[in-house]
């Protein structure tokens, strides 16, 4: 019989089945997602229910909605689902056999667009994973990574069944940097610095990783530590990501957002929002203004407010962090202490590194948040004031009473720094020397 492929197939359960029925339902709006078979084809169906419980079929003809699916394959146990159990077409070891096959007779043909015609496949750009929903990489070591068993990837012309995890070569890492992980033309990869330029012609880009100059946060309030090593929650790949166009220096906060390693520096427009060991921008080190703003790459802005450093990081594609966000991310920072100096630089200070793997977490300098609030000040009754920079009025009640959010405390906050450290005090126009800014993206899932 012959494998057939969709991507992002999935979906739940339109009507419960027994443990002896052999056609199945899923949701009407989702049954073009699943492939469309004659006579001899097949795809591979796996069911999840709520607690977990688990069958692999094999589905032999799909009339619009309906599957008829050969039951219990491949060592499953048929069993009953409720409606609303998930349906998804996943990779299994029968299917990743086929593939295998593939995989010789495009080798064994010296034409290899001839070979994806003459086989029917439609294979261009393939990148297929056994776990749609988790990063197709690995940390198996302080320096080491490896892509997982049964993911699948075209590279110039040839399909790659990785059978077994297979380990990434490295080159010599430095602190503090983000790497690009390769798939060459020959099947192998390799890491590297260069994100444009592959090392070889035909070399595809996969995914990449921080090399951190510290390790993370194990539990609360515990801190990091000084070992170099890859920070696991940096791993990414083209169909797990963060949402804006630059993945680097970015780690996944709880499975749900990703969050800037670094803060913001002044050189945002060439280095990125998050990078090691460059001058931090703050009130007194303002960050330049992006192109997408009117800059030219070397005027910045006076000041640091709050509509700067969100300008910075819309221009990034990125936004700052909201206060139930930055509680997260921060999660595992020593609590209740500061750093007591200014830091100057995104250094690392162990003590205020996260469990994902942020540094100056906490106690280092104060960021803006998404929030505003708004507070009773002074008198003058309600009016338009002029406090947005030449870009219009506000309407306040009082002489200034707009506030923005600050998170997270600065050096010299001593035990008030942490976590769920806020401010609800500041005004957006304002610019201190103890205030910076930090990045957030979307997770990005292409299942």
């Amino acid at each position: 019989m012959v494998l057939k492929l969709t991507n992002n197939a999935t979906s739940t359960l339109a009507a419960s089945i027994s443990e002896s029925d052999t056609t199945l339902a899923v949701q009407s709006a989702d049954a073009g997602k699943f492939p469309t078979l004659s006579a001899g084809e097949w795809f591979p169906v796996t069911l999840v229910d709520a607690a977990g419980n688990m069958e692999v079929m094999r589905c032999t003809a799909r009339a619009s909605a309906t599957l008829t699916v050969e039951r219990a394959q491949e060592g499953s146990t048929a069993k009953a689902f409720d409606v609303g159990s998930r349906v998804d077409l996943r990779l299994t070891n029968a299917a990743l056999a086929e593939f295998a096959q593939v995989d010789k007779n495009l080798s064994d043909l010296t034409s290899k667009p001839d070979a994806r015609e003459n086989l029917q496949l439609d294979t261009l750009g393939v990148f297929i994973k056994t776990d749609p929903y988790a990063v197709a990489f690995t940390k198996t070591g302080n320096g080491t990574v490896s892509i997982k068993a049964g993911t699948i990837v075209e590279v110039d012309g040839r399909i790659y069944t990785f059978a077994s995890a297979t380990a990434v070569t490295m080159p010599g890492l430095t602190a503090g940097t983000d790497y690009a992980i390769w798939i060459l033309p020959d099947g192998s990869l390799e890491a590297t610095t260069d994100f444009s330029t592959p090392p070889l012609p035909g070399a595809r880009r996969l995914g990449g990783f921080h090399y951190a100059p510290g390790g993370n946060a194990t539990a609360y309030n515990s801190g990091g530590n000084t070992t170099p090593q890859i920070n696991e929650f940096s791993l990414w790949d083209i169909k797990f990501r963060p949402s804006c166009p630059d993945p680097r220096g970015m780690a996944l906060v709880a499975n749900s957002f990703w969050c800037d390693i670094y803060l913001l520096g002044v050189n945002h427009h060439n280095d990125g929002t998050s990078k090691y060991n460059v001058t931090i921008a703050d009130g007194s080190s303002p960050p330049k203004v992006p192109t997408l703003f009117g800059g030219n790459g070397s005027t910045a802005y006076s000041t640091l407010n709050w509509w700067e450093a969100a300008e910075v990081m819309q221009s990034h594609g990125k936004e700052l962090l909201s206060y139930d966000e930055f509680a997260a991310a921060m999660y595992g920072t020593k609590e209740n202490q500061s750093g007591g100096t200014d830091p100057v630089t995104t250094i690392l200070r162990a003590d205020y590194t996260s469990k994902w793997g942020v540094i100056l977490a906490t106690g280092n300098l104060w960021v803006w948040g998404r929030e505003f609030s708004y507070r009773e000040d002074g008198a003058g009754g309600a009016g338009w004031k002029d406090q947005a920079g030449g870009r219009g009025q506000i309407y306040l009640r009082n002489d200034l009473g707009l506030v923005a959010a600050l998170f997270g405390g600065y050096w010299d906050n001593a035990a008030n720094s942490g976590s769920r450290a806020s401010v609800w005090n500041n005004y957006p126009w304002g610019s201190y020397s103890n205030l910076g800014a930090r990045g957030r993206s979307d997770h990005l899932n292409h299942v």
